[in-house]
C-alpha cells in the first residue's frame, strides 16, 4: 500500500513523525508536509497565486512551501495518482465539531476525497511526548482496517481519547454542531483579540464526537466532502 502523509503542524513535527513510524508497518510512506505550520488553513491553497516551492529531502520526504491542500495537490501530480490513501496528522489539538471548518488537517483529507482517495485525519489533545498518540493511533488503525471503514465517499475524522482519562474504546460518532460565541478585546494600537467560547458542549451523549472524546473514547466520525443535502434541495423546490 502506498500512503501519502501530510499535516498542518509542519514538516518534522512530533505528530507527523510519530504517525510516519506507525504507518511504515502498513506500506510505503511518502511525506508531503508544509515547511512551516499551517494550522487553520482549512481548504486554502496557494498554487494559483505563485509557483510552488518544494524541497525534496529524499525519495520519500518533501517539504512544501504551502498549505496542506497544496501538499496533496503536489503529491497527487508527483505520484501520478499512484497511491492508495491519504493520512493527515496527528494534529496537535483536537478537531471536533465545527473545528473541521477551519482545520488544515481535515482540509488535506477534503482534497484527497476530490481525487477519490481514502483518507484519515488524526488529531489529539495537546501532547508533550508521543507515547500516548503512538499507542492509540495504532488502536485506531487496527479498528479501521479490521472493520473495513475506509471509503472514498467520506474521510474518517479520528480524535484520540484524552491522555488523562481511562480509555473506554473506539466509537463511531456523529459530528456535534456547536453553537459558539466570540468576544472581542481591544489591545490598543489597532490590535484586537478574538476569543472563541463554546456555549453548549454536551458530555452526556457519546454518539457525538465532543462527548465521546471527553468521556474517554477514540472518536471516529465519517465526514463527506460536500455540504449539499437532498433534503434542502427538496425543501427549496417545494417553495417554488
Amino acid at each position: 500500500m502506498k500512503i501519502v502523509l501530510t499535516n498542518d503542524d509542519g514538516f518534522g513535527s512530533l505528530g507527523i513523525e510519530t504517525v510516519k513510524e506507525i504507518l511504515k508497518d502498513y506500506g510505503e510512506v511518502y511525506v508531503f508536509a508544509p515547511s512551516v505550520p499551517q494550522s487553520g488553513m482549512s481548504c486554502g491553497f496557494t498554487t494559483y497565486r505563485k509557483p510552488l516551492t518544494v524541497h525534496k529531502v529524499d525519495e520519500h520526504n518533501f517539504k512544501v512551501d504551502g498549505t496542506p491542500v497544496d501538499c496533496i495537490l503536489f503529491a497527487n501530480v508527483y505520484l501520478k495518482g499512484d497511491y492508495d490513501i491519504v493520512v493527515s496528522g496527528c494534529n496537535h489539538g483536537y478537531n471536533l465539531s465545527n473545528d473541521i471548518m477551519y482545520s488544515g488537517t481535515c482540509g488535506a483529507c477534503e482534497q484527497g476525497l476530490a481525487f477519490r482517495k481514502k483518507c484519515i485525519a488524526f488529531s489529539a489533545g495537546h501532547f508533550i511526548d508521543n507515547a500516548h498518540i503512538k499507542t492509540y493511533i495504532k488502536k485506531s488503525l487496527e479498528f479501521v482496517f479490521e472493520h473495513g471503514l475506509l471509503s472514498d465517499e467520506y474521510f474518517l475524522n479520528v480524535n484520540l481519547n484524552p491522555a488523562d482519562k481511562p480509555f473506554k474504546g473506539v466509537k463511531i460518532t456523529k459530528l456535534h454542531i456547536r453553537h459558539s460565541r466570540y468576544t472581542l478585546t481591544d489591545l490598543g494600537k489597532d490590535e484586537y483579540k478574538i476569543t472563541h467560547i463554546h456555549d453548549d458542549d454536551i458530555f452526556d451523549d457519546d454518539d457525538y464526537d465532543v462527548s465521546a472524546v471527553h468521556n474517554g473514547y477514540i472518536s471516529v466520525t465519517p465526514v463527506s466532502q460536500t455540504n449539499f443535502k437532498d433534503e434542502f434541495f427538496e425543501k427549496l423546490k417545494s417553495k417554488i
